[in-house]
């Protein structure tokens, strides 16, 4: 038996295309509220991971002595730049610099508390994201430099002698590391750029849609308390009259 039926004609593409990405805009009427959510310190204003419970003697300043061994080491560099006359002065300023960095750092690694909003958990997430690789970077740039030995070679042309450098990564091995490092630095470019800018204009957006659900559940709340109130007196109202209409009933 034959198929006289048509075959359907094969799709044609020109190209374009009807789906439009969905906007993460704020409304001008929400900016105020936006700029609330986003404009916070994020160790000042912001609780981390981990509570402490009961009274806390925090030292009324902080001391070089204080900071761990990389970040003293941080501060030194920074105040040998400073004239000796001028480095007592400019101590305290750059204790503290260098100090609030690393509490930036540890909170970054740590995460915001339960009660960050979209914005805050997103924003640490991508900073988290940009140390970890800027980590992995280090490690494969110190690899690729380091030195196992000097081969002493002979330059044809000069005659000259001359130490020629062994690296402990060498053929295929070094050439991945020189991958990944490539890798590594165009996914620090996008997290710090496009793709960061991207995921937290989604993730403010998010943050202004949650809040507001939070302010109409929370008005909600107030308005039904206002009518449980209202309804209470109608009803005791209610009662009230009932009771006088029964009374005037008996006097007639």
């Amino acid at each position: 038996m034959s198929d006289n039926s048509t075959p359907p004609a094969a799709l044609e593409s020109d190209g374009s295309s009807n789906y439009t990405p969905k906007s993460y805009d704020i409304a001008p009427e929400d900016r105020d509220l936006a700029d609330s959510l986003v404009n916070q310190d994020p160790i000042r204003d912001l609780s981390g991971p981990v509570s402490v419970v009961g009274a806390v003697k925090l030292p009324e300043k902080i001391t070089r002595e204080m900071l761990p061994t990389d970040v003293r080491a941080r501060v030194d560099a920074r105040l040998a730049d400073f004239p000796e006359v001028n480095r007592a002065a400019a101590e305290e300023r750059v204790i503290l610099e260098e100090a609030e960095q690393y509490a930036y750092a540890v909170r970054v690694w740590g995460g915001p508390g339960p009660n960050a909003n979209a914005f805050q958990q997103e924003r640490f997430l991508v900073e988290h994201e940009i140390f970890d690789a800027q980590r992995k970077l280090s490690e494969r740039l110190t690899a690729l430099q380091e030195i196992v030995r000097h081969d002493r070679k002979v330059d044809e042309s000069t005659g000259e002698e001359y130490d020629e450098p062994v690296f402990r990564l060498g053929g295929t091995a070094r050439s991945a590391a020189e991958y990944e490092a490539s890798e590594l630095r165009q996914r620090i470019a996008l997290l710090q750029g496009s793709e960061g800018q991207r995921r937290l204009q989604r993730a403010e957006w998010q943050a202004v849609q949650d809040a507001k659900k939070l302010q109409e559940e929370a008005a909600i709340d107030r308005e039904a308390q206002a009518q449980a109130k209202a309804d209470v007196r109608a009803a005791r109202v209610a009662d009230r009259a009932n009771a006088y209409r029964k009374f005037e009933e008996t006097e007639r």
